[in-house]
């Protein structure tokens, strides 16, 4: 198998609030722009795809996070102190977890975002 790009796509029903959610979360606006359809963001070396489903494709949603986005920081303080600025839902307490510290945080449709700090 050869492949020139790998991606992740995530159907995003409230596509307009989602979209906006990425942009302020990533600082970055998506290339590919379909307005009310689609749009990527460039993560340097894989891309978030966020696309509207069709409404035969929608379901209904799961009792559980079905996709987690797992985005490693440097320094976990310093992006709290970054969201806190994007006006954005506090993400919780940070929690001590074997690999490090995390946070969750959800998009508008309610997949799960985890950032977390390795232990170092």
């Amino acid at each position: 198998m050869i492949y020139t790009q790998a991606f992740v796509t995530l159907a995003a029903p409230q596509w307009d609030r989602s979209i906006a959610f990425y942009s302020q979360l990533l600082a970055q606006e998506p290339e590919g722009l379909q307005t009310d359809r689609y749009g990527a963001f460039d993560l340097g070396g894989w891309k978030l795809a966020i696309y509207r489903p069709k409404l035969e494709e929608q379901e209904p949603p799961a009792a559980y996070p079905t996709l987690s986005l797992c985005f490693q920081v440097p320094n976990l303080d310093e992006t709290l102190v970054y969201l806190a600025t994007l006006n954005m839902e506090d993400p919780g307490p940070i929690q001590q977890v074997s690999h490090g510290r995390e946070v969750y945080l959800y998009d508008p449709d309610g997949n799960r975002i985890i950032l977390y700090e390795p232990r170092k």
